[in-house]
């Protein structure tokens, strides 16, 4: 009898958890959230990332999506209050939680309209600099413009058709690009106008100037084709170079320059004396600038004023610095006396007529600067021909 009344008590023990148990369960399903408040907050959240998503596709900076990405994951990790006797704790969480999806989805619509009104703005903006840059360029009658007038229509035909910001980005981008090529385009043709003028001065002194000459042909090909900032950028960086090359070239040729410069210098001088010309004074200049040459053992550049040629000093051992004008590339040109000689009843026996000849000679150089005599000798040569009155 007592065995039965203990297994009775230990019966009733084990129930009564048990009944607890099932209680509370009942309690907290009959006070769960509204389903259907659970499934608007699901589905507000899944609207908020479709746009998100979309917003990126199209070109709307990460930077401005960001701080609602942050928001949306604030929410996201957040979790209903616990319920036990009433369930609307719970649905108005997940009310408010799809309110507040629908808000942010609501900021990524006006964000993508702001984007993309900001950028369609912008781009016009970048055209209209293209514009003008190419203006300045055709009214300098750059042939090149032709290129950049093309870039410019099939920007404007790209911005009439733009949806969005990824297209209105894209559209400045090439704009600016072609505006900074528009703008390295003057230094490039700066750079080959100066390479092909110390060419041209290398020529008159009767300089080999095959390979310069190549490489300026292979430079303007270049400039012809250019169409992007790098074409600029790397052509002016190459002619820079050969700019330099060249001056180097130039300043190691003066010395055999200066000396057949000497040489024609001193046939000249023959030449006034056949006419009976007094030559006392060139004879001594000409002595004064072989004996300087002779001595001339360094070479230095000395800066000119602004607007003036650029120099270079070959400094003699023993006599005062001789200074060769240069032109660009540091070769012989500059300052000369400029005489006008009249000459009537000249040497010649067979002459019968007065023969005006009027000689330009500029040859007074203290080692310093003379024009090509090549050219003074064209010159002699065209005056020396008789003219009758």
């Amino acid at each position: 009898m007592t065995s039965i009344t203990v297994a009775q008590r230990h019966a009733k023990r084990g129930i009564l958890p048990v009944s607890i148990f099932m209680v509370i369960m009942l309690l907290l399903s009959a006070c769960g959230a509204d389903p259907q408040t659970q499934q608007q907050a699901n589905s507000s959240k899944s609207d908020l990332d479709r746009l998100i998503s979309q917003a990126q596709s199209i070109g709307v900076p990460g930077t401005m999506l960001k701080p609602i990405i942050q928001q949306e994951a604030a929410l996201t990790h957040s979790s209903a209050p616990l319920t036990i006797f009433s369930g609307q704790p719970a649905t108005d969480y997940y009310n408010n939680l799809a309110l507040r999806y629908k808000l942010l989805a609501v900021q990524v619509r006006g964000m993508q309209t702001q984007v993309t009104q900001q950028f369609d703005y912008r781009a016009a903006l970048d055209i209209q600099d293209l514009e003008n840059a190419l203006a300045q360029r055709q009214a300098q009658n750059f042939i090149e413009a032709k290129t950049f007038s093309k870039q410019l229509t099939q920007y404007q035909n790209q911005l009439a058709k733009a949806q969005y910001p990824k297209d209105y980005t894209q559209i400045s981008y090439n704009a600016k690009q072609s505006t900074l090529a528009l703008q390295l385009l003057g230094p490039a043709y700066d750079n080959l106008m100066a390479l092909q003028k110390n060419i041209e001065q290398l020529q008159a002194s009767h300089v080999d100037t095959t390979a310069l000459s190549q490489q300026y042909q292979q430079d303007l090909q270049l400039f012809r084709n250019a169409n992007k900032p790098e074409d600029f950028s790397q052509l002016i960086d190459q002619s820079t170079t050969q700019l330099q090359a060249t001056a180097d070239f130039s300043i190691q040729a003066i010395p055999y320059v200066g000396a057949a410069k000497l040489r024609e210098f001193s046939a000249d001088i023959i030449k006034l004396k056949q006419y009976g010309q007094n030559t006392t004074n060139y004879e001594h200049s000409l002595n004064a600038d072989q004996t300087a040459l002779a001595q001339a053992r360094s070479i230095t550049i000395k800066r000119s004023p602004a607007g003036a040629m650029p120099t270079s000093i070959m400094t003699p051992s023993t006599v005062e610095p001789t200074t060769w004008t240069t032109s660009m590339v540091l070769m012989a040109q500059g300052r000369t006396a400029t005489r006008l000689y009249s000459m009537r009843n000249p040497p010649s026996s067979h002459r019968t007529t007065n023969l005006r000849l009027i000689l330009l000679m500029e040859i007074s150089c203290t080692c310093v600067r003379w024009r090509p005599i090549t050219k003074t000798k064209r010159l002699i040569t065209s005056l020396m021909q008789p003219i009758f009155s």
